[in-house]
């Protein structure tokens, strides 16, 4: 959850707008010189050490006091850090404003410069050379940047390369891409593995490599109206290599940036000292490690990303005949698809096509929303999110979303961020008013269950089964309703209404298997269960086919799948349970006294005692008398006994 650093920001003599006054505690502020998420940037003067700084005002507007603190901690860890390519921090504080005084650059950003063509490239490959050298230092002190762009390095007028806006980096949202939400770092100069989430020193070493792409061609390597037009493309694409754009672009140059660019990790410069020693040899006319990008590879990647041809490089003998084979195929191939897309942009199929437009558009307003990193981290947010998703393909165009950008971002702000299940209600609810959405009527039943208000949920699946009674959702929506509500056999009734046609989705076939495992139709369970297995892998099928095959009294089948279902969901802490209770069945004590203390260990930590000391024992009903597991077990629940009181 979010709140603003209110006791900084109710103080009389803050001043969030600082260039409304001359002063700024020690400081005379002229005016304003940039902007980004977390605040603004002033130029001015510190009257007390006679010196101009530039300062980094927090204004404190939708950012959180967690934020504040690793902001002011990370510039603190660079102001440690002495290099004359690393912009110089002199002081950080809370008060008037929470503030960063540094160095002031008169100079311009390289963005600038590359924009205006006022740099070539041997100037350019000194500023990168010399960037490599900053990231170097400060990859040794273990902070990694995150977000290396043109408009974060600063060129002094004696042509100095000086990096900045450390610190800003992880939570600074991007104003040329998202108006409502926060991104990590900048799109067009992220890895694939920054989005999700991973960040390593090879992060900016992929940035910086965009960074001389787009100084070598004018443009970032990856260009589009939308972020998440741009982060699926640098998740599924190669950049278009540089000597494509320009030809006078030395192909040595170009395998250097393209090297930076790859994306696995491990295939990139291993440090930012390798980086800039590469970019040296290149000027010294010395050999370098990246290997230029020929024909061959051009060649290489459209056999590896055309199904057809691929499947005959591996059949057909490596000779001229079979390369010219495989060229003609890929090319008959890429020609069919180019065929299907212009079909399809005229609409010959004009439902499909309006599906894809809607679903693209809703995918936009998401991405522009929501953290891409907390999606990734959060398991259960990310099957929320695949969820919702990948429904709306499924669903006819019919009452299925709206293209109205306000009620999408209603939407997706009260879908996917904090807030109780209450407020969220009552923001479907607003929406619903307006028009009876199916996507945001099934986002309503998930909250109404949650809430135990099965009726209303019930209404809901009714509403959405007339408002499109082609598609699977309604149904199976109803039949997860009445299992909450312990209605099995009605369950079954209706998610069986499902099933006169064709089934593609998983979930009819997840909860028609639950509602058999609660009916005690093990043999049943299990098959549906395991088409969901062949459609989708996730925890829920595995774990309620464990609960079959215990039924069953197939222990060793059920202790396998509960296993594999730890695996996919080790935050899912009852999985524990099912396990140890499938090997006291199978008279292995031994595990079952494991895997009740374990699962009795976790509710312990979530102070839900009762549960705890019922767990811890069983397991103790299962040791040896006077044994020291035994007096072990038992301390564990004394001590919750008294915290319990």
């Amino acid at each position: 959850m979010r709140f603003i650093y209110s006791e900084l920001l109710n103080r009389k003599k803050i001043m969030t707008q600082p260039n409304n006054t001359k002063m700024f505690g020690q400081y005379t502020i002229y005016k304003q010189i940039g902007a980004g998420g977390m605040g603004a940037v002033y130029q001015a003067f510190d009257n007390k050490l006679q010196r101009p700084v530039a300062i980094k005002i927090i204004t404190g507007q939708g950012v959180s006091q967690s934020e504040v603190k690793r902001f002011l901690r990370e510039a603190r860890a660079m102001a440690q850090l002495d290099h004359e390519n690393i912009i110089k921090i002199y002081d950080t504080g809370l008060a008037p404003t929470p503030f960063i005084a540094m160095e002031y650059i008169e100079g311009s950003d390289l963005s600038t410069l590359i924009k205006m063509s006022q740099i070539n490239t041997q100037q350019l490959i000194k500023v990168i050379i010399d960037t490599a050298k900053a990231l170097s230092v400060t990859h040794k002190a273990g902070i990694i940047h995150r977000d290396i762009k043109p408009s974060n390095i600063m060129i002094t007028k004696n042509h100095v390369a000086k990096l900045m806006d450390f610190g800003l980096a992880k939570v600074e949202e991007d104003q040329q891409l998202s108006k409502s939400g926060s991104v990590i770092g900048t799109p067009a100069y992220m890895p694939p593995e920054q989005v999700q989430g991973i960040v390593k020193p090879t992060n900016d070493i992929y940035s910086l490599g965009a960074v001389l792409y787009e100084g070598l061609t004018g443009r970032p390597p990856f260009e589009g109206e939308t972020s998440i037009n741009i982060l699926a493309q640098i998740m599924m694409e190669d950049p278009i290599p540089p000597r494509d754009l320009n030809p006078d672009i030395s192909p040595y140059l170009e395998a250097i940036s393209l090297k930076c660019l790859h994306k696995k990790p491990a295939k990139r410069y291993t440090s930012a000292t390798e980086f800039a020693r590469d970019l040296q040899n290149f000027v010294q006319n010395r050999p370098i490690q990246a290997k230029p990008y020929t024909r061959v590879d051009r060649f290489r990647k459209l056999v590896s990303r055309n199904k057809l041809a691929s499947g005959l490089v591996g059949a057909l003998f490596i000779s001229l005949v079979s390369i010219i084979v495989i060229l003609c195929l890929a090319f008959l191939e890429l020609q069919r698809k180019n065929r299907e897309i212009l079909r399809r942009d005229k609409v010959i199929d004009q439902e499909e096509g309006y599906k894809g437009d809607i679903y693209g558009q809703i995918l936009s307003y998401a991405m522009e929303l929501v953290d891409v990193k907390k999606i990734v981290q959060d398991q259960s947010l990310a099957d929320k999110f695949s969820l919702y998703m990948n429904n709306l393909r499924k669903i006819g165009p019919k009452n299925l979303f709206t293209a109205d950008p306000q009620i999408a971002n209603e939407y997706f702000t009260a879908f996917l961020f904090p807030g109780s299940p209450k407020q969220k209600l009552q923001k479907y609810s607003a929406i619903i008013e307006k028009n009876p959405f199916i996507v945001v009527l099934s986002a309503r039943i998930e909250i109404y269950i949650d809430l135990k208000m099965y009726d209303e949920a019930k209404k809901d699946c009714r509403t959405i089964i007339g408002l499109n009674s082609t598609i699977s959702m309604g149904y199976w929506l109803l039949a997860k309703v009445l299992y909450h509500d312990k209605k099995y056999q009605q369950g079954l009734e209706e998610i069986e209404k499902v099933f006169v046609k064709k089934v593609e989705a998983h979930q009819p076939y997840l909860w028609r298997g639950l509602i058999h495992v609660q009916l005690k139709n093990y043999e049943k369970a299990i098959e549906d269960l395991s088409v969901v297995m062949e459609k989708r892998k996730g925890h829920m099928a595995y774990m309620y086919r464990g609960n079959a095959y215990l039924g069953l009294k197939d222990y060793p089948k059920a202790i396998e799948d509960y296993k594999i279902a730890l695996e996919l969901a080790p935050n899912v802490a009852r999985l524990n349970s099912f396990l140890a209770l499938a090997y006291q069945n199978l008279g292995n004590n031994d595990k079952a006294i494991m895997y009740y203390e374990k699962y009795a260990d976790i509710l312990f930590k979530k102070k839900r005692y009762t549960l705890a000391i019922g767990n811890w024992r069983k397991a103790v009903k299962l040791t040896e008398k006077k044994s020291p597991e035994r007096k072990r077990l038992r301390a564990k629940v004394h001590k919750a006994q008294k915290l319990k009181k």
